[in-house]
């Protein structure tokens, strides 16, 4: 019954990671909104408020980049264990009869 112990583990191990996951986007999402907010203070002259939909608009650039890049790399990785063989420069084995 070893399988279905490990099976249950890799769903823990998973859902752990999935979870991290999303708690790293939204600390990345607020830290690229913060980075922005400051450099927005420091360069506007004058300083009286951020443009209209300021936040809005950073927020959904670095999900963009984020998700995106998180599709691309999943995506490219479609086809299993053999294209991720090829992909980091395995090569066959050569049998001889």
């Amino acid at each position: 019954m070893r399988f279905f112990e490990r099976q249950e583990t890799a769903r823990a191990q998973t859902t752990r990671l999935l979870l991290l996951f999303g708690l790293t986007v939204i600390a990345l999402v607020l830290a690229v909104n913060a980075a922005l907010a400051l450099t927005w203070r420091v360069v506007s002259p004058g300083f009286s408020g951020y443009p209209a939909y300021f936040f809005t608009v950073n927020t959904g650039m670095t999900l963009l980049f984020v998700l995106g890049g998180w599709w691309l790399e999943t995506s490219a990785l479609q086809g299993g264990g053999e294209k991720l063989a090829r992909r980091v420069g395995a090569r066959g084995l050569a049998c001889q009869p």
